[in-house]
């Protein structure tokens, strides 16, 4: 397991900066990433702001972190082979303005879940619930901390940014809080990053063919039927750490087949409506007949009598 600071000291980002990391001066990817850092905020953005996104395009993002337009709630997300973009939407309670806080994202396919904590604190869970055919996808493409394709930066500082190829524990993420894990592998000197400075339109944006409907949606990749998970919420799950919270353990449908028998005899045997009614009908002949044979023989004694 390996984990790499790509910047330590507090660096300045507004809406055009970025630094970028290409892959493979990154620790290798195999099933589970994580990110830390620290953010202070000097602004909110109007719209969706980026603070880091890996990948080649607007629609290839693990990982990748946003903040919401106005009110700076972390919206974290990656990539699925059954969907481009899913995760968290929003984090309860958005970041105030000039206050520093720890973030950490950590996320597994081999467990199917992504987390984040705020100061050490779990704060939200997105689990994958169909963990036989849904996988997640993780990419080839450069890390962007700040400006990223079709959206800006955060306005704020950024420090102590980690990339770790493994899941964080809940333990761990804390020791990454207080500066307490073990050192870092060193940073080559090919893989500092590239440092952008751009002024407004001194970049061009790469085309994207599939443009945002409005400022309100989610940053991209977003598909409109794409529905919130109703295990993201802080709580709803076990917490990190428990052997047995992953995703769709809890998850039970319940399929409740009642057989009603059928009604008894008082002698214990079944009924039969066509058994009786048959029975019945034999009854009802039979004594139509007795009386028919009744008559007929009182008839043929009253003649012999009279003749």
């Amino acid at each position: 397991m390996d984990w790499i600071e790509l910047i330590k000291d507090p660096v300045s980002f507004s809406s055009q900066k970025q630094e970028i990391f290409e892959h493979k001066k990154l620790p290798k990817v195999k099933d589970a990433v994580s990110v830390t850092f620290r953010i202070r905020l000097k602004t909110h953005s109007n719209d969706w702001a980026t603070i880091f996104h890996k990948g080649t395009g607007d629609y290839d993002i693990t990982p990748g972190v946003w903040l919401s337009g106005g009110t700076s709630h972390l919206h974290a997300r990656f990539t699925g082979n059954w969907i481009a973009n899913t995760g968290i939407d929003a984090v309860e309670g958005g970041l105030l303005l000039g206050k520093w806080y720890h973030v950490a994202y950590t996320l597994s396919d081999t467990e199917k879940r992504l987390d984040v904590y705020v100061d050490g604190e779990w704060r939200a869970l997105d689990a994958i619930v169909n963990v036989q055919s849904e996988q997640v996808i993780f990419n080839k493409g450069p890390l962007y901390i700040g400006r990223a394709y079709s959206w800006d930066s955060f306005n704020g500082e950024i420090s102590n940014f980690h990339y770790f190829n493994w899941r964080l524990s809940a333990d761990e993420v804390i020791k990454d809080s207080m500066n307490q894990l073990s050192p870092a592998i060193p940073l080559p000197r090919s893989a500092k990053p590239s440092h952008s400075h751009s002024q407004a339109g001194s970049y061009a944006l790469p085309g994207n063919a599939y443009p945002q409907a409005s400022s309100y949606a989610p940053p991209p990749p977003y598909s409109p039927y794409t529905t919130g998970n109703p295990y993201s919420q802080p709580g709803s799950f076990a917490p990190p750490g428990n052997p047995y919270s992953q995703a769709g353990s809890y998850t039970h449908q319940y399929t409740r087949t009642t057989s009603y028998p059928a009604p008894k005899h008082e002698h214990g045997h079944a009924k039969s409506s066509h058994e009786h009614g048959y029975k019945k009908s034999s009854k009802k002949s039979s004594k139509k007949s007795s009386k028919k044979s009744s008559k007929e023989c009182i008839q043929v004694l009253f003649l012999k009598h009279v003749f």
